[in-house]
């Protein structure tokens, strides 16, 4: 690689729109981690008094990992498709 295509990367206005929506999405995997967090804990909770999970949290949990899933492959550049809000979940 030489210097010139060195320059055009890091001038380009592609790059960094990405690299923006990179950290926007690493912002909302975090807070999906939390989420999930809190379900396990919740579920497990709700295991201990009851004997079974909550299916309304089996399903969100169920949606909040394939969203997981999808931002985890637009950051490792898996993927150049954009996850929710951008494309449908």
């Amino acid at each position: 690689m030489n210097q010139d295509q060195i320059k055009q990367n890091l001038l380009s206005g592609d790059t960094w729109l990405r690299i923006l929506f990179m950290a926007g999405f690493a912002v909302a995997v975090w807070i999906t981690m939390m989420v999930l967090v809190v379900i396990i804990v919740a579920q497990l909770l709700i295991v201990l008094v009851v004997s079974s999970p909550n299916p309304n949290l089996q399903r969100f949990g169920l949606l909040a990992g394939a969203y997981l899933f999808e931002t985890l492959q637009f950051l490792l550049y898996n993927t150049d498709d954009k996850p929710f809000p951008f494309a449908p979940l």
